[in-house]
């Protein structure tokens, strides 16, 4: 999931925010009210959601509404369906455009040292505070979308002199942003944050792009995982998981929170995105530490 990404494909849209050319099916945006007052279209919207989920496992309740509902529309109008149940027709019966769905609805947007201020606690006290630790760096990018976040993490780690302990994972639901993560493969736009020396030293010119040296390849995995959803790994030394947190309701915030800090080692770090943070970090077992960044207390387990 943003994940997030990965673009966002459109879930940064506010709610004033026109629907996209051609607008939204006809069918879903004049419906009209029942009885009661409730606009058809809300009923509709909420037997959608429960049917993903009971009939192809998709619980897309967890994010929130309003943007949710606008780019399910936004792709509904592009493939020509004209209400919710052909879609959901459709996602059931044709197991590709099941995952073209999932892959759309994925949070792909991410850049080489997004937010700067972030990387900047990383490279100067975060990670030369873990490579003083005995044993392996273990780093988690979670909902990494094409890995330009982990990647950044790697050189980082190589330039402190700690890449060859580090142990790199990087996740997403995106099977397409996780293939193009593993190959090391960037268009030249997807190459911006990167400072000129290291675009040099650590990305080789590829046809019409560039390919991350292959010793950096090596120390970065990618596997799919839903954070929703899937077992995580544990004993984590420093956690990025940026710009999922604005795409998801309140309770899913928290719960997600919790499963974070739970897979961190004492000790360990969780690194947010640039507008998201923790209220109350205490009541998770967590300390904030600098903008976005916190670690999880020596005692939060007990």
């Amino acid at each position: 999931m943003e994940r997030q990404t990965g673009g966002t494909g459109g879930l940064h849209d506010g709610p004033g925010a026109p629907p996209a050319a051609g607008g939204v099916p006809a069918a879903v945006e004049g419906a009209r009210a029942d009885d009661g007052g409730t606009p058809a279209s809300d009923l509709a919207w909420a037997a959608f959601l429960r049917r993903c989920r009971s009939e192809i496992g998709l619980d897309l309740s967890a994010y929130k509404g309003t943007q949710l509902r606008r780019r399910i529309e936004q792709w509904m109008h592009r493939q020509g369906d004209d209400h919710y149940f052909a879609l959901l027709r459709r996602l059931r019966q044709d197991a590709e455009s099941r995952q073209q769905f999932v892959d759309y609805l994925g949070i792909n947007t991410t850049s080489f040292f997004r937010d700067p201020q972030v990387f900047q606690t990383l490279e100067q006290t975060v990670l030369p505070r873990l490579i003083l630790r005995p044993g392996p760096v273990r780093v988690w990018s979670a909902a990494c979308s094409i890995g330009a976040e982990a990647y950044s993490v790697a050189m980082l780690l190589h330039e402190l002199g700690g890449l060859q302990r580090a142990e790199i994972l990087a996740t997403d639901i995106d099977q397409k942003a996780l293939e193009q993560g593993r190959e090391g493969r960037f268009a030249e736009m997807q190459t911006t944050g990167l400072s000129a020396g290291r675009r040099a030293r650590y990305l080789k010119p590829e046809g019409s792009g560039y390919r991350v040296d292959e010793a950096l390849r090596r120390k970065v995995r990618f596997e799919r995982l839903e954070l929703l959803e899937d077992p995580y790994p544990s004993d984590v030394d420093l956690l990025l998981c940026r710009n999922l947190f604005i795409y998801l309701a309140q309770p899913t915030q928290e719960r997600l929170t919790r499963r974070l800090v739970e897979a961190l080692r004492p000790g360990g770090y969780l690194v947010l995105g640039g507008t998201e943070y923790v209220p109350m970090p205490a009541r998770f077992g967590l300390e904030r530490v600098a903008f976005c960044v916190y670690t999880r207390v020596e005692d939060a387990g007990a």
